[in-house]
C-alpha cells in the first residue's frame, strides 16, 4: 500500500521512498601514498532505502512496519561510497556506508507525537552521529497510482505492484486495458507501443477471479488449480469476503474488451472508454466478485494513467497483437453463461472487424 501525508508519500519501512545519488559524499580512498598519506579524497554518490529504516514508530505502522519520524529515525546504512575505505574514510564523519537522517518532516501530520518524514523531505547521509558527510538531499518516492486501492476485497494498482498480493488471495491480476494492446513484442520482451503508454508492469491492473487461474476445466482440476482455489477460499474465510476461487472476472473482462474493441487500430481513448465500461459491467456480473467501489477505483486508475495520451492530437492508437474471431467470443459467451448470470445487458456489441 502507499500512504500519504500532505499529499506526499510517507517514508516507512514498508513503503518505497529512497535517497538517490546524494552528492558529494567525499571520502578518502586508497591508494595511500607519500603525496596523499590519508588517501585520495573522492566524491561519491549515496543511496538509501526505506527498507533499511530503523528507530521508527513503535505502535503506529504502515503495512505492519515502522514509520520514519523527526529527529529519531534513520536508514541504518547507505551504499555508493564503499570504495572510500582508506582509514580516514569520510572527510567529515570518518565513516563510509554510514547512516542517513532526515532533516525535514511534516509540521502537522504526526505519528506518536513526531512529524512524519515524506517524499521530497531533505536528508543527509553517511553519518556516524547526526552530522552528515554530504549536503542535504531529497528523499524521493514511488509515485502513488491514481485509483490505488488495497482493502480486503479490492486490489487495484500497477500490475507489478499487485500481482503477488493478488496471487496470495487466490486471484489473478488483470491489466484493465489488456497488455497486448499496450506493448510491442512478447510479454517477456516488450516495450510500450507508444511513448505515452506505460510499461506493462506499471499499467493499471485489478485483482479478479481467474476461475482458479485455469483456462480449461482440466487445468482447474489439476493439483495447481486446486491449490489456488484453496488459497482463495482460505483468504475469503479469514477476511469474511467473497472467494475468488470461482470468480470469472478475468474471463469476463477479456470477453467484453476484446469483442468491443475488435481487430483494427483505434485511438487510445476508445480503449480507455471500453475498459471503463468493462469494469462497470464486471461489477454487475455476479460471477466476477468485483464490487462497484472497486470498479470505480479501477476506472480512476486507467483514466488518470492515460490522461496525457488521450490529450494528444491526434491520439496515439493501439491494437491487439493477435487477431480475434467471432468463434472465440461465441465460446467465451457459452462459458460465461453457464451459471445463468450473464444477461443480455452485460454482453458486448461486437466490433465489425471481427471475422
Amino acid at each position: 500500500m502507499t500512504v500519504f501525508a500532505n499529499c506526499l508519500e510517507i517514508s516507512a519501512k514498508a513503503q518505497g521512498c529512497k535517497i538517490i545519488a546524494a552528492f558529494p559524499d567525499t571520502c578518502f580512498t586508497p591508494p595511500q601514498t607519500p603525496a596523499t598519506p590519508p588517501g585520495v579524497p573522492i566524491p561519491y554518490p549515496n543511496f538509501g532505502m526505506d527498507s533499511d529504516l530503523t528507530s521508527g514508530t513503535g505502535t503506529v505502522k504502515i503495512g505492519g512496519k515502522e514509520i520514519s519520524q523527526e529527529n529519531s529515525s534513520k536508514y541504518s546504512k547507505i551504499s555508493g561510497d564503499e570504495a572510500g575505505c582508506a582509514p580516514k574514510k569520510g572527510i567529515i564523519t570518518s565513516k563510509n556506508m554510514g547512516k542517513a537522517y532526515a532533516q525535514k518532516w511534516s509540521m502537522d501530520v504526526k505519528a506518536e507525537g513526531k512529524g512524519v518524514v515524506r517524499f521530497t523531505d531533505l536528508a543527509t547521509t553517511n553519518h556516524q552521529s547526526n552530522t552528515g558527510n554530504d549536503a542535504p538531499w531529497l528523499i524521493v518516492g514511488k509515485p502513488g497510482m491514481p485509483g490505488f486501492r488495497d482493502t480486503d476485497n479490492c486490489l487495484v494498482g500497477s500490475y507489478g505492484e499487485i500481482k503477488d498480493k493478488c496471487n496470495e488471495r487466490g486471484g489473478e491480476a488483470h491489466h484493465i486495458i489488456p497488455d497486448e494492446y499496450l506493448r510491442d513484442g512478447t510479454r517477456d520482451e516488450s516495450k510500450p507501443a507508444h511513448e505515452s503508454f506505460p510499461p506493462i508492469d506499471d499499467a493499471c491492473a485489478i485483482c479478479v477471479g481467474g476461475k482458479s487461474s485455469g483456462k480449461s476445466q482440466a487445468e482447474r482440476q489439476s493439483d495447481t488449480g486446486k491449490k489456488i482455489a484453496k488459497k482463495a477460499d482460505e483468504y475469503a474465510a479469514d477476511k469474511k469476503v467473497k472467494s475468488l476461487s470461482t470468480g470469472r472476472g478475468h474471463g469476463y473482462m477479456h470477453y467484453f474488451f476484446d469483442a468491443s474493441f475488435g481487430n483494427n487500430a483505434r485511438p487510445i481513448g476508445d480503449a480507455v472508454d471500453i475498459a471503463k465500461q468493462a469494469l462497470t459491467n464486471c461489477a454487475a456480473y455476479q460471477s466476477a466478485v468485483v464490487d462497484t467501489e472497486c470498479a470505480e477505483a479501477g476506472k480512476e486508475c486507467v483514466e488518470k494513467q492515460f490522461e496525457n495520451a488521450c490529450a494528444k492530437d491526434p491520439q496515439p492508437t493501439c491494437k491487439a497483437n493477435t487477431r480475434k474471431s467471432n468463434e472465440r467470443f461465441d465460446n467465451a459467451k457459452e462459458r460465461l453463461s453457464r451459471d445463468g448470470k450473464l444477461n443480455q445487458n452485460l454482453m458486448p456489441t461486437r466490433h465489425s472487424s471481427l471475422t
